[in-house]
């Protein structure tokens, strides 16, 4: 594969590249690292970052969940047609 600085491409490009079924941008994008206070590239395979959100808030969602069933009282109080309280 030709390196980014070859094909002339840029972090603000749009997402043409962008490869649907792997979730990645062929061929690499140069990657900003803040070194030393100066600017250095990583050519490698770049996640698109609205992939990664979406897992990490799907899982937040899942483990939120699972801690409201936890703290669900097990005896649920229901009325019957006299407006009496029943409790399971």
């Amino acid at each position: 594969m030709k390196r980014a600085e070859e094909l002339g491409l840029y972090r603000s490009q749009k997402l043409s590249l962008f490869d649907k079924v792997t979730g990645i941008k062929e061929p690499y994008i140069p990657v900003e690292i803040k070194k030393d206070n100066r600017k250095e590239y990583w050519d490698g395979i770049i996640e698109v970052k609205s992939k990664q959100n979406e897992r990490y808030r799907n899982e937040h969602i899942e483990q939120n969940d699972e801690k409201k069933v936890a703290k669900m009282p097990i005896h649920k109080s229901v009325s019957d047609d006299d407006g009496m309280s029943i409790s399971d």
